[in-house]
């Protein structure tokens, strides 16, 4: 945060451009005159307040854009960085990012219970909770260095690249009530797309020798394992910073979750050309509600679109 903007920066360029839009058409009506004094109060001694009335230049023809279109020109701008890179000209120091949405912040984990993300404040923290994140933040700017020097967006980017449009589509799969497909298809489809994504991590010594017969599940254990932990598993521990530990963290909650799911549905699909017709619309059932609220707990952006999508002038 640049609270000086005369320390240490220099004036590249003052130009004078086109006024947004036409304030001088519109019915000028004088402020509140608290706003008024306050406004002047924040001016520096002796600088009059701005004019509120946009004068177009001499030889200006037509109109200028409106308040609607300067609204959303603004959103759509800010929206070209929704998508990775996101905004390359800001570098994050992720040994230095404090999150509100760590567990040790026990106040804020039971003041948001049951409450959508959306309405998540930060009133409900404790003295206690507070003093803490006040002491991250004096260590954090008194530390020297960054930290262990790991690219953690890129790690958490590849994840959601790895399985976000995969889970999306295995979702799809297992939720199209018009598939004119018959439930053995359905579950082949299923089972492909399951495999695609735990083919790395399918460890020749956890594939159970017979396959017959009620299958005991703790076999995939160590699949599930691997899945979750070959992102983090080589980060040096010891050259974590606190922030940079609490990242590793919920990478590895994350995927402990995501190939927790998979790997149930797998046990399920692994031997099922003996099972019963019955069996698989059970499967689909218990896979459909899984993947659910999987990517509901998720709740990755790239997943909040328009299906269909939209045309053009709306999407952008």
């Amino acid at each position: 945060m640049i609270c000086d903007f005369a320390a240490g920066l220099e004036l590249v360029s003052e130009s004078q451009v086109i006024p947004r839009p036409a304030a001088e058409s519109r019915p000028h009506r004088p402020p509140h005159p608290d706003l008024t004094n306050l406004f002047h109060r924040a001016l520096p001694p002796g600088r009059p307040p701005a004019n509120p009335i946009l004068v177009l230049p001499p030889g200006w023809r037509g109109s200028i854009r409106s308040d609607a279109s300067s609204a959303f020109e603004v959103l759509n701008s800010g929206m070209w960085h929704n998508r990775p890179p996101g905004e390359s000209r800001v570098k994050i120091d992720y040994s230095r990012v404090l999150s509100f949405f760590d567990p040790a912040l026990s106040s804020l984990v039971e003041a948001r219970v049951g409450k959508p993300r959306e309405t998540f404040r930060l009133d409900g923290i404790s003295e206690a909770d507070s003093k803490c994140v006040r002491d991250q933040l004096t260590e954090m700017f008194a530390r020297d260095g960054m930290g262990s020097g790991i690219d953690w967006g890129s790690i958490t980017q590849v994840i959601v690249d790895r399985y976000g449009g995969r889970l999306g589509l295995l979702q799809r799969i297992l939720q199209n009530p018009e598939s004119k497909r018959n439930v053995t298809e359905q579950v082949t489809e299923a089972r492909s797309q399951v495999l695609i994504m735990l083919t790395p991590y399918m460890l020749t010594s956890a594939i159970p020798p017979n396959p017959t017969g009620p299958l005991n599940r703790s076999w995939i254990d160590p699949i599930v394992k691997h899945c979750a932990s070959t992102h983090t598993a080589w980060a040096p521990e010891a050259l974590l910073t606190l922030q940079e530990k609490l990242i590793k963290r919920a990478v590895e909650e994350v995927l402990s979750r995501v190939c927790g799911v998979l790997g149930d549905i797998w046990v399920d699909v692994f031997d099922s050309g003996e099972s019963s017709i019955k069996e698989l619309e059970q499967f689909l059932g218990r896979w459909r509600s899984d993947i659910t609220e999987l990517m509901g707990w998720l709740d990755w952006p790239l997943w909040l679109k328009c299906d269909p999508p939209c045309g053009p002038e709306v999407s952008s």
